[in-house]
């Protein structure tokens, strides 16, 4: 079974091709669900942010989660898949607070959280038996909550790790959502399971990659960055990955003279200079 997972984006404004463009932070719910999904199932993910959907490619559900601000643009993605026949579901705090709305949209619609749902919800996809709603009632433990981060290899986004510390509020603001849908309470993770991964040791497997990447490659030599780049987004490496994983690879880069382009190099091989041209 192969599932595809999209962030939507807030939309586009009228008459420009490019995205609105928000804060590029790595989104939680995504990872998340990827994390809840069985390894049996093929997960892929695009962030509509900053890429291109492949709307042909062959995929047997696609799952969205939604909030109101993205609500118009998630509705225009789901509608491209369920002409192609590919089932639709949606969760997240807009389709909990406007459930019919959504299921005009979605081939299934997901109410509260999804942990104690989303296993129902796959194995009813890959019998062909989805329902139009899934209700998740009451509140989830987080012990062993697992995100999948390696989903967001490769992409664009801030080197800035975000953690899920708790879930819900419990102050009152009637303006606010988040209290609406847990009804006023909140639920935390165990301390140490916070630290750990506020630790880096759920990242540190990205900065490995970068290391070894940065290390095999320059052993070749000096290269320039541009080509660096591009040689790290085919292995899956995004450029603020390679940037955070120079200091333990032991790279350096400069702007050699005459040649104008920003190169990288191992420190115990240098730069080589090229030769300056006669005159």
């Amino acid at each position: 079974m192969k599932l595809t997972i999209i962030h939507p984006c807030i939309g586009r404004r009228r008459g420009e091709r490019g995205y609105v463009r928000t804060w590029q932070m790595e989104p939680l719910p995504a990872a998340t669900l990827a994390g809840l999904t069985p390894r049996d199932v093929e997960v892929k993910f695009y962030d509509d942010r900053m890429e291109t959907i492949p709307f042909d490619e062959a995929t047997d559900l696609v799952a969205l989660s939604v909030e109101t601000y993205t609500a118009k643009r998630a509705y225009q993605i789901a509608s491209e898949y369920r002409r192609r026949g590919v089932p639709v579901v949606m969760g997240g705090f807009h389709p909990s607070l406007c459930p019919d709305e959504v299921a005009r949209y979605a081939d299934a619609v997901v109410t509260g959280e999804a942990e104690a749902v989303w296993p129902l919800v796959l194995d009813d996809a890959r019998h062909g038996r989805l329902e139009k709603f899934y209700r998740s009632t009451g509140r989830t433990d987080l012990r062993g909550l697992r995100p999948d981060r390696s989903i967001f290899r490769g992409k664009r986004y801030l080197p800035i790790g975000l953690v899920e510390a708790g879930r819900g509020c419990h102050f009152k603001c009637d303006f606010c959502a988040v209290q609406t849908v847990f009804s006023q309470t909140q639920t935390r993770r165990p301390a140490d399971e916070i630290l750990a991964e506020e630790s880096g040791e759920c990242e540190r497997s990205e900065l490995d990659e970068g290391t070894e990447f940065l290390r095999a490659t320059l052993a070749e030599g000096p290269m320039a960055s541009n080509e660096l780049y591009e040689r790290a987004k085919a292995a899956g490496i995004s450029r603020s990955t390679l940037k955070r994983a120079k200091k333990p690879a032991g790279v350096e880069a400069r702007l050699p003279e005459f040649q104008g382009k920003w190169t990288w190099f191992l420190r115990q091989s240098g730069p080589k200079e090229p030769e300056k041209p006669n005159p």
